[in-house]
């Protein structure tokens, strides 16, 4: 893609709450050329960002106390569609876009208490509709994937856990104990389709990558297509 997006926030006082709040900042870059093509303003900060297959779109999750997923027209830099939560988030929100763009997911980078715990959540993009049930994890997710065919959705809970489970029917098909439970909260991160994962120590350090590639070989020829 010829187009960069970058997200930034910033406090700025409500002049009716008299309350410092973080406001957001959408920067869109021509990468050949270097320059600014727009910026988009936004009530609260986008945290996390991903573009749609056509190019044209581009999907934001935000920051502590949004309530939906949003979906922007790069050119004009118009809304053009919200994805509605049940609740608000109280933690940063994680964006999961699959490589066909059939599913759309979000998650809560963050375990925090029990209440401020987010489920993922799963939508298809024709029509823009729930694919399944929120799915409520024990401590929250650290990272989400789906393999390149969409077949399987991946995810590594802050517990050391990784979960699989079947697209069509959203049920746990297999899991392992990748690492063992620690006081500390355990971060991992996909990366090409959920083949591997990245796990860090919790000042940020690679601690190991987990090459998931065989196994994941393997669960894809349980599934039915």
């Amino acid at each position: 893609s010829k187009t960069l997006v970058t997200s930034s926030g910033y406090l700025e006082k409500s002049v009716i709450t008299k309350r410092w709040e973080i406001r957001g900042l959408v920067l869109v870059w021509n990468v050949s050329t270097g320059k600014l093509k727009k910026e988009i303003p936004m009530a609260e900060q986008a945290i996390s960002t991903t573009f749609m297959t056509d190019g044209k779109k581009v999907i934001f999750g935000y920051h502590i106390g949004g309530n939906s997923a949003r979906i922007y027209d790069i050119d004009s830099g118009k809304l053009t569609l919200s994805l509605l939560y049940e609740k608000p988030f109280t933690r940063e929100c994680g964006i999961v876009y699959s490589l066909k763009g059939r599913y759309l997911l979000t998650h809560g980078y963050f375990p925090g208490r029990k209440e401020q715990r987010q489920p993922i959540r799963i939508w298809t993009t024709s029509p823009w509709e729930y694919a399944t049930k929120p799915i409520e994890t024990d401590f929250g997710v650290s990272s989400v994937a789906f393999s390149r065919d969409e077949r399987l959705m991946l995810s590594f809970g802050f517990r050391g856990k990784l979960v699989v489970r079947d697209t069509k029917t959203w049920k746990v098909i297999s899991s392992k104990q990748l690492e063992k439970p620690a006081k500390a909260y355990i971060w991992g991160n996909f990366f090409n389709h959920g083949r591997y994962l990245r796990v860090v120590t919790p000042k940020g350090r690679i601690k190991k990558i987990w090459d998931l590639s065989k196994y994941l070989e393997e669960l894809q020829k349980t599934v039915k297509k």
